[in-house]
């Protein structure tokens, strides 16, 4: 969710595009895909309906929404066959959506999927296609969101570098057993109804909520708990929101921290002020779990299961 800034209309627009999802064609078992890291972010080969070659899509538990490029949608709405755009107000804007799209994912076929249009300049960063500046070759199609993987019932695994996708119809198997024999600890996590991926943790006697994040490099928690922080350095930087914000930020651990059951006090995290976001947590916002501690804890994320499952490394 970092370093990027989402376009205003998508802001309110979870549920737009949920409710339009389309079917898929295939009833999928449980496909697995390989993800590849490219500016410690992780991304999925995907192609649309119409597009002869794959390009990258980020893979970001942090964004409610799906997003295509929009300079790649415009080309398709006059190249593909049974591709349209349409438009849907949300929050009192106008807001372009490249409808019946056909998904082809690392060559898999996946069925059909609807994706808000956005300029990905500033999204993605150093996509040359979007004006980025580090010069990469590689080409951004767009953001995989919760939308998408909610649909899949999706499972990312940092342990494998793997993301495993199923048919919505297809039941999710129990796999927390299994897991747990393995040395994993489960956590719970929830959808809320703005399609954030919600997980409970405790600092001391105090419940908060925690985004999990798969699209910030950066795990931040909130300035306001930092007051029983081990601070060993009271300034790292900036860290960057998807708003389009930044704050200055302290790194340091935290006592008394842990995700669910989990004791993650050891972490090292950065404390900043986050800016406000639609959430719909049941508890105050703690913080962003990003992806330094996904790697760190082996996390395997099963969103169709609403488990989050963490096991620190050695």
């Amino acid at each position: 969710m970092n370093r990027r800034s989402i376009p205003v209309c998508v802001i309110a627009a979870f549920g737009v595009l949920l409710s339009q999802v389309l079917p898929g064609s295939l009833s999928l078992g449980a496909t697995q895909f390989p993800l590849t890291i490219i500016h410690a972010h992780l991304y999925l080969p995907m192609a649309l309906a119409g597009q002869t070659k794959l390009h990258w899509w980020l893979v970001d538990t942090g964004s409610p929404w799906s997003l295509v490029n929009i300079e790649h949608a415009k080309q398709l709405v006059h190249a593909a066959q049974g591709v349209s755009e349409q438009s849907a107000m949300v929050a009192g804007k106008s807001c372009p959506i490249l409808v019946n799209t056909r998904i082809s994912v690392d060559g898999y076929p996946m069925g059909q999927f609807d994706f808000f249009e956005a300029s990905l300049s500033g999204i993605i960063a150093g996509n040359p296609t979007t004006g980025g500046r580090d010069g990469d070759s590689f080409e951004a199609g767009g953001v995989l969101g919760v939308n998408f993987f909610v649909r899949h019932r999706a499972l990312l695994d940092f342990r494998s570098q793997q993301l495993s996708l199923r048919d919505g119809t297809v039941a999710t198997p129990a796999k927390r057993a299994e897991f747990e024999r393995e040395g994993y600890t489960y956590v719970p996590v929830q959808l809320t109804g703005v399609g954030r991926i919600e997980a409970i943790g405790t600092v001391g006697a105090n419940r908060y909520s925690f985004l999990i994040d798969s699209g910030s490099p950066q795990t931040v928690l909130q300035s306001t708990i930092k007051e029983s922080a081990w601070l060993f350095r009271p300034y790292s930087g900036n860290v960057y929101f998807a708003v389009g914000q930044t704050a200055r930020a302290f790194t340091g651990r935290l006592p008394g921290f842990k995700l669910g059951t989990q004791d993650v006090s050891g972490t090292v995290v950065q404390f900043a002020a986050i800016p406000t976001l639609q959430t719909g947590f049941t508890h105050p916002l703690g913080g962003i779990i990003g992806e330094d501690f996904l790697w760190a804890y082996q996390a395997i994320l099963d969103i169709g299961g609403g488990a989050l499952y963490l096991k620190p490394r050695s």
